[in-house]
């Protein structure tokens, strides 16, 4: 069966949500090695640069050797490890700059997973509304007929609310009761659950929208 153009248009935002994922998973598997790259490279540098020295004091010894007359094979050349050290310092300056740019792109499709996880939620909220027009005109329907029902108990409780005598008995429930509902009356209707310990009506609905979240074939509750 052909998915609805909602639908279609939520597979195509997870689809792209889930390959900025795997950039981010990517980026994060090379952030370690390219730190690792900036340590080995710094410790070649480290090394060339004991090098020149080494070879520098080699060189004067040498040079001693052959004025006194006792001189023989050269040593190594100053210049080739010089040589040696530009090209580690370049090997540093790469390995500096993949690490940074790592951290730059991960940065970035951090921001870019966010605003992907966004579009995925807006287009499954998209299907949940385009699918569920029945669902909403009968609780529309519902919604209504409790309003007016609620309105002529709250009426007939606040009028025995008033009976009550003053002050209150400190051990009558019913009043108790009473004080409370008419306290409930000036907050919105959906605390009440937490009052009265009922269920989350629309428990099965957020489950569904999860779930449309990763897989637009997900179906909504009937």
């Amino acid at each position: 069966m052909a998915l609805s153009e909602q639908r279609r248009k939520l597979g195509e935002r997870i689809a792209k949500l889930r390959a900025i994922q795997r950039e981010r998973d990517q980026l994060a598997a090379a952030g370690s090695p390219a730190q690792e790259d900036v340590w080995n490279a710094q410790t070649a540098v480290e090394n060339a640069r004991a090098a020149v020295e080494k070879a520098a004091r080699a060189a004067v010894d040498h040079r001693i050797a052959i004025l006194a007359g006792s001189g023989d094979d050269a040593p190594p050349s100053v210049e080739d490890t010089r040589q040696k050290v530009r090209h580690c310092e370049d090997a540093l300056a790469a390995a500096r700059a993949a690490r940074d740019e790592i951290e730059i792109r991960s940065r970035s499709v951090e921001e870019k997973i966010t605003y992907a996880q966004r579009d995925v939620v807006a287009a499954a909220q998209g299907v949940t509304w385009s699918e569920s027009q029945d669902h909403i005109r009968r609780i529309i329907a519902d919604v209504r007929a409790a309003q007016r029902a609620y309105a002529e108990k709250v009426g007939l409780a606040l009028f025995m609310h008033a009976q009550a005598p003053w002050p209150y008995p400190e051990k009558d429930p019913d009043a108790a009761e009473l004080r409370a509902i008419v306290r409930e009356t000036g907050t919105p209707p959906v605390t009440w659950r937490n009052a009265t310990g009922g269920p989350d009506a629309a428990a099965k609905w957020k489950t569904a929208l999860a779930a449309l979240q990763t897989d637009a074939n997900a179906k909504l509750p009937r």
